[in-house]
């Protein structure tokens, strides 16, 4: 399981990025089956935020990118063949401006051509999933359905995602039930970027018990489907089963609503900490109601954690000015030595000669 850095840095991404470049990082994080270790030290989870931000915007410029940057093991073995393919490859990306009608039937053949490599293949989906053509996308999904590659068969699907049509997005919940588990996850990526929240709803609610239920609610997440996951959860699903994707989506509404209504201590307080990922005025503010508001020393504890989560040393020291007693402001302060501010730090000081900060 990954940890909640890992969380943390794709809700950065999104937080900064447009939609379709976060949609396409979020997909990195998806394809590794992140899920949340919500008891992980936070101060290690926000320095993992800041260093790996870099590294996960590569990642959503190498998914957007044409598969032909990508060398695998059907790279031409010798001089000759690589040449064919690059003359193959040059060829191909001269029928991107052609009129469909024209460009399809050589497209088609191509992937037909048993004699051209995987890597030829690659680019002549991602060329098909470039046009705005019926016939296009018919091509990809029967291809999808007899290749018994299974590397092309993803890049098939992927390229039903990219085209992101009423049309590919029929076929991919089309080729859904007929295909395995690895490959129905590639579908939900796929129905990711397409935006394609109805479909990715009613496969979240017909697979609520395996890891492409699972899959369908991150992908709604991570393209902020608010409305569709409360729909979820009305539809009879735990609330613990929502909590990481109500986070990621930045749905305080529904994080408070599972806070005061859940009796499961532990599902309480994971839904307490996952407001902690929400960077908003709002969330802290409703942190710092909760700490007033809730009575068991679990649940304040949970708050301090979240507000440790969002690195404010401010909000922080406001509890410790009105704490009530030494056990409180000293647990308050351990928080507080957590954090790398010099708020943080002044107010230990003060602690230590007597002072309020």
């Amino acid at each position: 399981m990954k940890t909640f850095s890992t969380l943390l840095t794709t809700t950065a991404l999104l937080n900064h990025q447009p939609a379709r470049a976060g949609t396409l990082a979020l997909m990195t994080c998806l394809s590794l089956g992140f899920g949340l270790n919500l008891h992980a030290q936070s101060g290690s989870a926000q320095s993992g935020s800041a260093q790996s931000g870099n590294a996960q915007a590569a990642n959503a410029q190498a998914l957007a990118s044409p598969p032909a940057v990508t060398r695998s093991s059907a790279t031409p073995a010798n001089s000759a063949d690589s040449e064919r393919d690059a003359l193959a490859i040059a060829a191909l990306r001269a029928l991107i401006s052609a009129p469909p009608e024209r460009a399809v039937p050589l497209l088609e053949k191509t992937l037909r051509n048993s004699t051209h490599s995987e890597r030829v293949k690659e680019r002549a989906l991602f060329v098909l999933g470039q046009m705005e053509s019926e016939q296009a996308v018919a091509v990809i999904a029967t291809f999808a359905q007899s290749t018994t590659s299974k590397d092309l068969r993803q890049h098939a699907i992927r390229s039903l995602g990219i085209n992101g049509s009423v049309t590919g997005v029929r076929a991919l919940t089309a080729l859904f039930p007929k295909l395995n588990a690895d490959d129905k996850t590639q579908v939900i990526q796929a129905l990711l970027i397409a935006d394609a929240k109805p479909e990715l709803l009613a496969l979240a609610k017909a697979n609520p018990n395996d890891s492409a239920g699972e899959a369908a609610v991150n992908a709604l997440a991570a393209i902020g489907a608010k409305t569709e996951l409360r729909a979820l959860s009305d539809s009879g699903i735990q609330p613990k089963n929502l909590i990481q994707a109500y986070a990621i989506s930045g749905d305080l509404e529904s994080l408070l609503k599972v806070v005061r209504t859940e009796k499961n201590v532990d599902t309480q307080g994971d839904a307490i900490r996952s407001i902690g990922i929400i960077d908003s005025k709002a969330a802290t503010e409703a942190l710092l109601a909760l700490y007033r508001e809730l009575s068991s020393q679990t649940a304040k504890h949970n708050v301090l954690d979240a507000l440790m989560i969002q690195n404010r040393a401010d909000a922080l020291l406001t509890l410790y000015r009105s704490g009530k007693s030494t056990q409180e402001k000293a647990h308050i302060l351990k928080v507080l030595g957590r954090l790398d501010s010099d708020a943080a730090l002044d107010a230990i000081d003060a602690a230590l000669e007597g002072k309020t900060p």
